[in-house]
């Protein structure tokens, strides 16, 4: 069976791991599942706003992705 990483990206799956570690620590992370697919999707769009604009990833030294990218 073929594999899904990228091609010659050998790391490409701790940094999909640390990514779900983060989200399943979240505080608001839920306890039971969504409603609905929108409400999911709701969640996650949330999630990613706060990812990339408010935590501070300690594999970044402690700076905020959107910072990162600029």
């Amino acid at each position: 069976m073929s594999s899904f990483s990228a091609l010659r990206v050998f790391d490409d799956n701790s940094y999909s791991e640390a990514l779900i570690r983060t989200v399943k620590y979240r505080s608001d992370y839920p306890s039971r599942p969504f409603a609905s697919k929108g409400e999911a999707c709701k969640w996650v769009l949330a999630f990613v706003d706060w990812n990339n604009h408010q935590h501070r990833n300690s594999g970044i030294k402690f700076v905020i992705p959107h910072q990162r990218a600029n």
